[in-house]
């Protein structure tokens, strides 16, 4: 099998990774759930190692019907429906913060504020 494509979905909940051949066709894939923690005040996050952990085990998992497929992997696409952004230390390689979720509700006050604001631009 040669020029595959390893998909990497990031989304709530979970992480998918799909090989996908010349045809489009997904030759190999695995799915890795992760935990969305969800605050009293309803702020939503997902620990930032456990998304490492689960893209490195979902990459494991859908190579491992053949491990040539590896070999065969020429693109990586990335999508991320999850998180708004991780904030990882340079010195240690630490994430910082856990990942917030993108409709976690901690910034709502400070959407607001802009919209509201000269600097709102949309």
């Amino acid at each position: 099998m040669k020029n595959l494509i390893l998909v990497i979905e990031l989304r709530k909940g979970y992480t998918q990774a799909l090989l996908i051949n010349k045809k489009g066709q997904a030759v190999g894939s695995a799915r890795q759930e992760i935990t969305e923690s969800v605050s009293p005040e309803g702020w939503k996050s997902y620990d930032p190692l456990e998304i490492t952990y689960s893209v490195r085990s979902a990459i494991h998992q859908a190579v491992q019907l053949k491990k040539s497929y590896l070999k065969s992997i020429k693109a990586i696409s990335i999508v991320n429906e999850l998180i708004g952004c991780i904030v990882w230390d340079k010195e240690t390689g630490l994430p910082i913060y856990q990942a917030i979720s993108e409709d976690c509700r901690r910034t709502q006050d400070s959407c607001r504020m802009l919209r509201k604001s000269m600097f709102y631009l949309l």
